[in-house]
């Protein structure tokens, strides 16, 4: 049985820890968002349409029976892990 090799080297556990570091910075801008990223405009589009005269921007695309998404979602994985399973034989 392979075991796996260990980290010795000062380097290894140091660029660990930088990544950690990372990690962490990186789930705290997106729990906290302290930038204020959320409300920027992001694409061309996003300010294109405000500039026609008239045009109605508030689309709504969700639902309010989110959970026939999930079914479908789960039902289209389940028939394609089966179609998967057919293929194998």
């Amino acid at each position: 049985m392979k075991q796996r090799p260990k980290i010795n080297s000062k380097l290894g556990k140091m660029s660990l820890l930088i990544i950690l570091i990372i990690i962490v910075v990186i789930v705290y801008a997106i729990v906290v968002d302290p930038w204020n990223i959320s409300e920027a405009p992001y694409g061309a589009g996003d300010y294109y349409y405000d500039e026609v005269e008239g045009y109605d921007f508030s689309i709504s695309i969700g639902t309010k029976h989110p959970i026939i998404f999930f079914i479908l979602f789960f039902g289209w994985a389940f028939g394609c892990w089966h179609f998967l399973k057919w293929m194998e034989r």
